[in-house]
């Protein structure tokens, strides 16, 4: 498997290979469930997640982010809703773990095993950089 966490620093995207896609790309799906934020990969036959991409990631935490897209300095963690139900103590799947470096991907479930969430350890690690929200906490 190629590398499966790529970041793009000019074009500010975080590329998250969940699985492999397939040869023939009429055998995907694809949903943006925050436009122009977040685009996801699904296999049109199973329904598995292969792919996800945020485009414009530290310039989000920097203007408004939308619903649902949270950031935790503490934990250094992204927290991805897609669901309103999606509180991360439910099932999981763990999608891409370095434990070397502190990175951790996590796909929410529900209860029936569909996908609620998603959540990026070690975000801070993967973009080599520190992500400053000081200047929108509070406002």
């Amino acid at each position: 498997m190629t590398e499966q966490i790529t970041y793009n620093k000019e074009a500010d995207i975080l590329t998250v290979r969940v699985d492999e896609l397939p040869d023939d790309m009429m055998d995907i799906v694809t949903s943006q469930p925050f436009e122009l934020t977040l685009d996801m990969v699904y296999n049109k036959y199973t329904g598995a997640l292969l792919e996800f991409e945020l485009t414009g990631l530290l310039s989000t935490f920097r203007d408004d982010a939308p619903d649902g897209l949270v950031y935790d300095p503490e934990c250094d963690t992204l927290y991805i809703h897609l669901h309103p139900d999606d509180n991360g103590k439910r099932l999981c799947d763990l999608a891409y773990c370095d434990e070397v470096e502190g990175i951790l991907v996590c796909l929410n479930r529900s209860s029936v095993g569909n996908l609620t969430g998603i959540e990026v350890v070690g975000l801070e690690k993967i973009l080599e950089t520190t992500i400053d929200i000081s200047e929108n906490q509070g406002s």
